[in-house]
């Protein structure tokens, strides 16, 4: 695919959706007075990834995404050694992340008074799954029991994002603490018999505060998927998917468009506003990261298997509750 270059619609008075040509993927543009949030949506991490990697940048002066070694900046900055085995995970699973994250799962103890749990009902009939033999030994008709599970919540349907900006400083064991943290409490949520979809995006909050920002999408679980976590991993565990992933995606947006957004470089730390996160439908919301924590977020630095078992209770109570 060639360039595309991006001519943005005047925005309107209120909030409206505008579809615009060409781009990376299916793009929409959702406007006011004060500012522009463009928006890229992609069908899943496959779709995302072959993005990055089959269509020609419409920018030559960032290359981030294809920088040689894992190095440059902070920790293993890049996630990989290329963008080739950024790629290769991002469409097969990276299965060194998830071994490291089973390490600190086995290590995260839940109370189970904590949460709701699914309560077993004996139902006795002349018909059953297993004979109970005090019935049948006294004569009872009614001697065959069978196990019914009453869910003891309305299963409500949840949807997590996740914003993947993390700041250069943030080395690769907070990002993998927080992808942890996050795919305990989905299994948690899932466990319990709430419905799931897990979103992974980046945002930025406009070049020089012009207004104009960007929300790019890419669904990582869907309501009906089981939770993978090769691809789980690989989305929320490594710098790759922001520094190799989104940065690729940034440099095949729209000519103009990516400097309207993030001027001379990919970005900074910021997240959506609470107005915009209700607009795209997120229930619960993951703040970008940094080394010192803020917006309600912890840093995840040097997080331990407690801390993060204390983290995912406090978050599904929070979610339930607000459910």
């Amino acid at each position: 695919m060639g360039a595309h270059v991006f001519k943005p619609e005047k925005p309107s008075k209120s909030m409206g959706i505008f579809n615009m040509r060409g781009g990376t993927a299916h793009l929409t543009e959702r406007c006011s007075v004060q500012r522009c949030l463009y928006i890229t949506r992609f069908n899943d991490l496959e779709h995302f990834w072959r993005t990055g990697n089959d269509m020609e940048p419409t920018t030559h002066e960032h290359t981030s995404s294809r920088r040689s070694g894992r190095g440059g900046r902070g920790d293993d900055w890049g996630g990989t050694d290329s963008w080739e085995e950024a790629y290769g995970y991002g469409i097969n699973g990276w299965d060194e992340g998830v071994t490291k994250m089973r390490k600190v799962l086995k290590c995260v103890k839940t109370d189970r008074h904590l949460f709701p749990s699914d309560e077993e009902c004996e139902e006795y009939d002349v018909y059953g799954d297993e004979v109970d033999m005090g019935r049948y030994m006294g004569g009872e008709p009614e001697c065959m029991v069978t196990q019914r599970v009453v869910e003891t919540q309305d299963g409500s349907h949840i949807k997590i994002s996740v914003n993947c900006v993390a700041s250069w400083t943030v080395a690769t064991k907070s990002i993998i603490a927080r992808g942890t943290a996050v795919c305990a409490l989905v299994s948690k949520l899932e466990e319990e018999g709430y419905t799931t979809e897990l979103i992974a995006y980046e945002f930025c909050n406009g070049a020089y505060g012009n207004g104009h920002q960007s929300l790019i999408e890419v669904p990582v679980k869907r309501p009906e998927d089981y939770l993978n976590e090769e691809r789980v991993a690989m989305a929320l565990g490594s710098s790759a998917m922001l520094r190799r992933g989104f940065f690729a995606i940034n440099e095949r947006m729209p000519e103009g468009l990516f400097d309207m957004c993030y001027g001379g470089g990919y970005g900074s730390v910021s997240n959506p506003s609470k107005d915009q996160l209700a607009l795209m439908g997120y229930t619960y919301n993951m703040n970008a990261i940094n080394n010192r924590g803020r917006d309600g977020e912890p840093a995840w630095k040097d997080a331990k298997p407690a801390e993060i078992a204390e983290w995912v209770g406090k978050k599904w109570t929070e979610i339930v509750e607000e459910a």
